[in-house]
């Protein structure tokens, strides 16, 4: 039987339609709202958003023993989309460098120690990781759950490699919770207009057609 393709057809169409853009808000909210005057509604789809659509959904998944991956793909996917954000930039075929971009703004402590393990760690998680669990629905061999006094802990070869990344995963949502708690509160000064104007620049860019 062949595949149809369905036309709407519907005389109403081009009537004023609500949709759900966020858990919390529907399309009123933003409607014929401008950044000037508007900043803090488009700020609260935002966080809605994030918070809504991966943060707690990675908490709750942190919960049963067995959805640990689950809660770490979740995880994974907020670093590319955070640097976007932050920088106001587009990550479009340049997907790893801003995931990397991404866990350095998280993690902090990546800047305390050798360019080439940070960048070593960026790059095994994102592909050994990130792209494990969206491509094939599972981590490479390499990445690893494992519950410490770490976020996560990694272990190098002797050729200053990464050999193994073990992740605490309710450290590791943890600590992207208070991450992103503390990104909202920076977008809300006003007195903060660098991050404020690369979050207007990251919305158009997300939301152009």
């Amino acid at each position: 039987m062949g595949r149809r393709l369905i036309m709407n057809d519907d005389k109403s169409f081009g009537k004023r339609v609500i949709l759900k853009i966020s858990p919390n808000f529907d399309s009123r909210k933003l409607e014929n709202k401008t950044f000037e005057n508007d900043f803090n509604d488009f700020t609260d789809v935002y966080a809605d958003r994030i918070r809504g659509w991966l943060i707690c959904w990675a908490q709750e998944l942190n919960k049963p023993e067995h959805a640990g991956f689950a809660a770490l793909q979740l995880a994974l996917a907020f670093f590319e989309g955070f640097a976007v954000f932050y920088y106001g930039e587009d990550s479009d075929g340049k997907s790893q460098v801003f995931f990397g971009r991404g866990l350095r703004l998280v993690f902090s402590q990546l800047d305390g120690i050798p360019e080439k393990q940070a960048d070593a760690i960026s790059r095994k998680l994102y592909r050994l990781g990130r792209c494990g669990l969206f491509h094939i629905g599972m981590v490479r061999a390499g990445v690893f759950l494992r519950d410490g006094d770490y976020e996560f802990e990694v272990q190098f070869d002797a050729a200053d490699d990464v050999a193994a990344i073990f992740i605490d995963r309710h450290k590791f949502v943890r600590a992207i919770s208070t991450r992103f708690e503390q990104y909202v509160r920076e977008l809300r000064d006003e007195s903060n207009s660098e991050r404020r104007q690369c979050f207007v620049a990251a919305w158009k860019l997300v939301h152009k057609q």
